[in-house]
């Protein structure tokens, strides 16, 4: 029997191991979207204004994926923004809040700024993180987050992810870059993740097939 050959991007320089980044979703969902995000990139707030939406609601919300956003941070004015997401993130002690992380990325994205300009004052990061809901239902305390800001406290983490980015991406550092299961997607649009994750059911299903 003649089967449709199934042509997919290549796959990432290293597995991805969503493990230690922030997963929104099904966390045994038969798919993961990791997507690698620069916060003053401009490509980067076309794909949180339209893409992701439409990801959420075909594929996130249904359970049939999960999403890992991981940002990184290599446009100068960008380093304070990458330390806010982190706190905000880490916010309640007793359970990270994966929805605000999100959440506060979203507006960090579409907040206006000049690529390239220090815009991510001290007075901006608690601005934008005014009315932010959270999962312990409390305000976010904003001179709170500015002294994590100020304290350098995810340095590391930031440069973690710097370093696994240009893992995975084979040495550069390029966003936003999706990997769909194991698939590279650049500069990516829903129908290309959309295409990829029928091309991944298709595979596993031919494969279940080979099985029996």
């Amino acid at each position: 029997m003649y089967k449709k050959q199934i042509l997919l991007p290549a796959k990432a320089h290293i597995p991805v191991n969503t493990k230690h980044f922030p997963t929104l979703g099904n966390p045994y969902a038969p798919i993961n979207i990791t997507i690698f995000e620069e916060p003053s990139c401009s490509a980067c707030t076309e794909f949180s204004t339209e893409i992701f939406p439409l990801l959420k609601q075909h594929y996130i919300d249904k359970g049939e994926a999960s999403f890992t956003l991981i940002p990184v941070c290599f446009i100068r004015g960008s380093r304070p923004v990458v330390q806010a997401l982190f706190c905000i993130y880490n916010h309640n002690p007793r359970q990270p809040d994966v929805n605000a992380y999100i959440e506060y990325f979203h507006r960090l994205l579409i907040y206006p700024k000049e690529e390239g300009s220090h815009w991510a004052t001290p007075e901006v990061i608690a601005k934008l993180a005014e009315g932010l809901k959270t999962n312990s239902g409390r305000s976010i305390n904003t001179k709170g987050l500015q002294q994590c800001v100020a304290s350098g406290r995810y340095n590391d983490q930031l440069k973690k992810n710097n370093l696994y980015c240009s893992r995975v991406l084979g040495g550069q550092l390029a966003t936003p870059t999706a990997i769909v299961g194991d698939y590279l997607v650049e500069d990516p649009t829903f129908d290309k993740i959309e295409k990829v994750i029928a091309q991944i059911h298709q595979l596993q299903a031919s494969e279940g097939d080979g099985n029996e």
